[in-house]
């Protein structure tokens, strides 16, 4: 039976819930329920009665009889900071309900529980409110579970809702290796039934014409092609298992890009697409590679665009994990972004005084900002073991906003689910079903949500200190990349080849490589590897040459087998008793197979001469292909030292034929 607390009634049931300390000890020595929200009407008024399913686990040893439900409905919490009170602590209540149970609840049993209750007299209040609600499981009278929700009553449909502006981001680290087999992580069970990825998918989907910001990130869509193909993971024990296409996880990925290509494909939908391989903005800059972020989203709306059949939004851009800094806003502000989506607390602000919308500053640099409301964010955390109750209380956070000012326009709050999420999977369907059913909420998209929530607000971007490459990763990286400069000048016809090592190089600078640096760093020598083998198959096929005259040609036979044409420049490196009549370097051409080239030498003297050959890459920094050192056998002789010897052996004869001659006697 439903009781309607009258004023002496009040005073007498608040005494009850906080006074005698018999029942509170009997409250602590009671045996211990958990009690999980199920599901709860999204908002009630006349006609519309309340709806509460819970479960009841009893974790005792004992079995649990007499039971009954109790449903208390509290005053209303008139602000945001009496509505967090009330769902830690007993509001005056108004309204007390009783509803006895049948059976036990035996030790280890997870029973289901539903209750339905008019909410009819609340009307003659007059107003809409956000009422405490208290459901407690009792056993033989005392309280043995206790949750605290939410309720929304409405006495009439608003006028004027509360512009919602929320976003999903759908994202994943790196998780497989140059050679692409896929390694342990949480990417499987994330893409899985019933995981993040695929209950945020879902949930998405199930929002019909609701305007929403879904960001996906460019990872999550190569892993995510890469996968639906079929694919090999490293398991925790170290055996790679092979996973083919339409299997397991290669049918959960192949479902899951289905489910968002439908997401994307609304018209109410405000796709945004992250940058290639998802960089850190700050490390990026640290390390000296800003000016590529342009090609870098380029490539991540390509990417998009490719996967899930539309393009991407480029006026709004979602900094990976919110990491922003002075130097970095004005890179995205250059290249047209307009509207940045931050994290909760990005910037310092008061409890409950956290703007919606504000224009965020660096230099001369400023775009418009969305701030997720962090009491929300704070009070969802709260609630990580009862996904539903936590949605549930999310949602009434909403409504104290709304409340506060019920006929008020241009007021705003805004929601962002981040990229490691935080929420168990179950919350996001939970709560997308309350959002998609409360008329006093009207969701848009973040690009419509700064012109309707305006804000003089201005902030500067805080100083942040974000993690950054080391020195001798960048070292690495930097090399690899010059490396891959030079074999693009030195073989043709690599595109293939060339697109893949740079996406390794693209992978390795991906935020992920901050906090694993050594799988970052498998990427950086892979491509060094890579090229090497290429440039392995060029050989110096010449051992020993003899030179038969001072001057003549120096033949060498090259072997290029990488099935490549290179263009190279052949260095020759010697003493002087050797000159290379066209200088000592010249660029050659090597088509696949073998080839001999003649060198114009003049040799200086007779005898063995070493000579260093060297094939190099092409570029300012040749990089070395080939090397080998040949012998030069000259047998030439020189005629100005014959000339010089014989006149001198003709001179010594004079001389010492003279002494042979008879001498006159005076």
């Amino acid at each position: 039976m439903r009781r309607l607390l009258t004023a002496p009634l009040l005073v007498l049931f608040a005494g009850a819930i906080s006074g005698p300390r018999s029942l509170h000890a009997l409250a602590q020595v009671a045996p211990p329920v958990q009690l999980t929200l199920v599901s709860q009407s999204a908002w009630n008024g006349v006609g519309r009665p309340l709806q509460i399913s819970f479960q009841a686990t009893n974790a005792s040893a004992s079995a649990l009889d007499d039971l009954s439900v109790e449903l208390i409905v509290g005053a209303p919490a008139t602000s945001r900071s009496l509505y967090e009170l009330s769902l830690t602590q007993d509001p005056a209540p108004l309204i007390a309900s009783p509803f006895p149970q049948r059976g036990t609840l035996a030790p280890g049993e997870t029973r289901a529980f539903r209750i339905d209750q008019s909410v009819n007299d609340l009307s003659a209040r007059g107003d809409s409110g956000l009422f405490p609600l208290k459901v407690e499981l009792r056993s033989r009278d005392v309280a043995v579970g206790t949750l605290r929700m939410p309720m929304i009553f409405l006495i009439e449909r608003p006028k004027v809702p509360l512009d919602l502006a929320w976003t999903w981001v759908l994202s994943e680290p790196v998780q497989h290796r140059p050679d692409g087999t896929f390694l342990p992580g949480t990417l499987e069970s994330d893409i899985a039934p019933g995981g993040r990825l695929t209950e945020m998918a879902a949930a998405l989907d199930g929002l019909g014409s609701r305007p929403v910001d879904v960001v996906v990130s460019s990872v999550l869509l190569d892993q995510l092609q890469r996968m639906a193909g079929g694919y090999r993971i490293l398991d925790v024990a170290g055996t790679v298992r092979t996973v083919p296409k339409g299997d397991g996880g290669a049918a959960d990925a192949a479902a899951l890009l289905q489910t968002l290509r439908g997401v994307a494909g609304r018209h109410e939908t405000e796709l945004i697409a992250t940058p290639l391989q998802d960089p850190s903005l700050p490390a990026l800059f640290r390390a000296g590679l800003g000016p590529e972020l342009q090609t870098l989203i380029d490539g991540g709306q390509a990417l998009v665009g490719s996967a899930l059949g539309r393009s991407a939004t480029s006026d709004v851009v979602r900094p990976f994990r919110s990491e922003l800094d002075p130097a970095t806003l004005p890179l995205l502000s250059g290249i047209g972004a307009r509207t940045v989506l931050l994290d909760p607390g990005f910037v310092a602000a008061q409890k409950f005084e956290s703007p919606p919308v504000f224009r965020l500053v660096a230099g001369r640099a400023s775009v418009a900002a969305v701030l997720p409301n962090p009491e929300l964010a704070a009070l969802a955390a709260t609630y990580q073991t009862d996904p539903v109750l936590a949605a549930q209380v999310s949602l009434g956070e909403l409504a104290s906003i709304w409340l506060e000012l019920p006929g008020t326009p241009a007021r705003g709050a805004a929601v962002l689910f981040g990229e490691d999420a935080g929420m168990p999977p179950s919350f996001f369907a939970s709560f997308a079903r309350l959002v998609r059913a409360s008329p006093w909420l009207a969701p848009m998209t973040a690009s419509r949500f700064v012109s309707s929530v305006p804000s003089s607000n201005r902030e500067s971007v805080p100083p942040r200190a974000y993690a950054s490459f080391g020195t001798s990763y960048l070292d690495r990286l930097i090399t690899s990349r010059a490396s891959l400069t030079r074999f693009h000048e030195t073989v043709a016809g690599s595109g293939s080849l060339e697109d893949s090592l740079r996406e390794d190089l693209l992978t390795a600078q991906s935020s992920t490589m901050l906090s694993d640096p050594s799988l970052g760093l498998s990427f950086v020598d892979a491509v060094a590897k890579a090229i090497r083998r290429i440039y392995d198959h060029v050989r110096i096929d010449t051992t020993v040459v003899t030179l038969p005259s001072q001057r003549g040609l120096l033949p060498l036979s090259l072997s290029n087998d990488s099935g490549q044409q290179l263009r190279v420049v052949l260095r020759l490196v010697s003493d002087r008793r050797l000159q290379f009549v066209e200088g000592a370097a010249q660029p050659v051409t090597l088509g696949p197979g073998r080839r001999t080239l003649t060198i114009r030498v003049r040799a200086q003297t007779t005898g063995r001469i070493p000579v260093k050959v060297q094939i190099l890459s092409w570029g300012a920094l040749p990089e070395p292909i080939a090397e080998k050192t040949i012998v030069i056998r000259s047998t030439a002789y020189n005629l100005v030292a014959l000339f010089v010897t014989i006149g001198a052996a003709l001179f010594l004869l004079g001389w010492w034929g003279r002494r042979l001659l008879p001498r006159r006697r005076s």
